[in-house]
């Protein structure tokens, strides 16, 4: 806990430049970089005024001056940050590589227990972005923007929800009632909310909140009187079977859950209770 706390700071962002006066030029040096938290190696001190020693007590004096600023380093930054943040929950963890392109960092990450890392649909992953990129602008005293992948995860789910943006669009047309994909993160709402943004035929609104939020695909020429959604489910590995008139969920069969496993995606309707 002691090393987590040292590593994300006191939750103020720190200052990247500092200037400091004092009698003698060493203690001014000495307290720029005690203020910035860094050592003289992560320091780039540039003397305003050495300074001058008074004559009988003092007089004539003249205090040193110098401006104490931090050396960007954001990609050791990152590493260093990412091997904290990964200690305890997987020793294997890896940097494989951290870029910067168009103005953002990339650090690709991998690990002997990739799925830990993970976590369910990228939410571990999500996470540790989310720290990385916190810890990364108190560090630095601004806000920089940082992407972490784990073993190319973050391209192979945009083909998914890419893949799935366009199959609910076409199912919106079709049927001309709205249809809702499963609560997926802020990260995946907007790459499904970019994909479709210039389509003509549909248009998407995100709805509900917290764990709960997910998209909802209208087609542009829903007809009137078509109160009626249909509800998409990426997550095959267990179907909701649609209620009884009872209000209960009929039972379903070893061999009907296999053949459900096997689905790429489960369509079904369900009244609209939203408000109109």
């Amino acid at each position: 806990m002691e090393r987590f706390d040292e590593m994300v700071g006191s939750g103020e962002t720190a200052p990247v430049r500092v200037e400091v006066e004092s009698k003698l030029l060493e203690d001014a040096i000495a307290e720029g970089l005690a203020r910035l938290g860094i050592s003289k190696e992560d320091a780039n001190i540039e003397i305003i005024d050495e300074g001058k020693k008074g004559g009988f007590l003092g007089i004539g004096g003249k205090n040193a001056k110098v401006v104490v600023s931090r050396i960007r380093r954001p990609e050791l930054m990152i590493s260093e940050i990412i091997e904290n943040l990964t200690l305890l929950l997987d020793e294997s963890v890896k940097v494989v590589s951290v870029k910067f392109n168009a103005g953002r960092y990339y650090c690709e990450i991998d690990s002997e227990n990739i799925a830990i890392v993970l976590g369910r649909r990228g939410k571990t992953l999500d996470a540790l972005q989310i720290l990385l990129s916190n810890i990364l602008a108190k560090r630095l005293g601004e806000r920089v923007r940082v992407t972490l992948d784990a073993a190319g995860f973050r391209e192979k789910r945009k083909e998914v929800l890419v893949r799935i943006a366009r199959e609910a669009s076409k199912e919106a047309i079709r049927s001309g009632q709205r249809v809702h994909l499963e609560p997926m993160s802020a990260h995946d709402r907007k790459i499904i909310h970019a994909e479709l943004a210039n389509s003509k035929d549909v248009t998407t609104t995100s709805e509900d909140k917290g764990e709960r939020r997910h998209i909802v695909i209208s087609s542009a020429n829903k007809s009137e009187g078509n109160d009626e959604n249909l509800v998409i489910s990426k997550a095959p590995r267990r179907r909701i079977p649609t209620r009884s008139a009872s209000g209960r969920r009929p039972r379903t069969n070893r061999q009907e859950r296999n053949d459900d496993n096997n689905q790429h995606s489960d369509i079904q309707k369900e009244p609209d209770n939203s408000e109109k």
